[in-house]
């Protein structure tokens, strides 16, 4: 059922790969952690999460974040499939500003999909333009 350390490694790797990408791209000013989990895990504020695929907490005054990943989410994902959830969480980092400012609970969720399908989309755009 679990993951070999061999098996752990090379699902953090697929994550990292994406994360090198579009880090720089999205949220390059940010001080950024990343702590990759096998499965379901607590963060810095003991708050659980079991049926996440990763969890941000970032401090906007600071343009600091922390992202924790839940490894176990992404073994049967797509390398598509896992690009655009980095890139969610990614766009979490983005949205805190909203959420500092006080925001309608759920409103995070929405923002940070509509800046994930916007940005994939346009990178596709523009590799299948390169490729004509």
């Amino acid at each position: 059922d679990g993951m070999n350390d061999e098996q752990f490694e090379a699902q953090c790797e697929r994550i990292r790969q994406h994360l090198n990408w579009w880090k720089g791209r999205l949220i390059a000013n940010y001080e950024t952690v990343y702590h990759f989990h096998r499965g379901p895990y607590k963060d810095e504020d003991d708050q659980v999460f079991v049926d996440a695929s990763a969890s941000v907490k970032t401090d906007v005054r600071y343009l600091r974040s922390t992202i924790h990943w839940n490894v176990a989410d992404f073994v049967d994902r797509s390398d598509d499939d896992v690009r655009e959830r980095v890139v969610h969480e990614l766009c979490h980092a983005l949205d805190a500003e909203l959420r500092a400012q006080g925001s309608v609970k759920g409103g995070k969720e929405r923002v940070a999909t509509i800046l994930q399908r916007i940005l994939v989309g346009l990178v596709d755009d523009a590799r299948s333009t390169d490729a004509r």
